[in-house]
């Protein structure tokens, strides 16, 4: 049985969750940071950079995630996330 098999679990989940909006282009998370934060895309992209932003490494799209070593483990973000 999996962890989203408990009803209980997935209502306290979706009760905690805080909508934002951020406009195109706009950062997110910068790298260096640790976000308390993760993140689910419900509409729209996000673009993940480098520390420099000189290079795109990849794209999420709805319904993708982000944020959740921060979270679990505690560490630096390494990379810029943009709306």
């Amino acid at each position: 049985m999996g962890v989203f098999a408990d009803k209980i679990f997935v209502n306290r989940l979706m009760t905690s969750l805080e909508a934002q909006i951020h406009k195109p282009g706009g950062i997110i998370l910068k790298a260096g940071e640790v976000s308390p934060n993760m993140y689910f895309i419900q509409k729209g992209n996000v673009t993940v950079t480098n520390r420099t932003i000189d290079f795109k490494l990849v794209e999420f799209g709805e319904g993708s995630f982000f944020g959740e070593y921060s979270i679990f483990f505690n560490v630096v973000n390494g990379f810029n996330y943009f709306s």
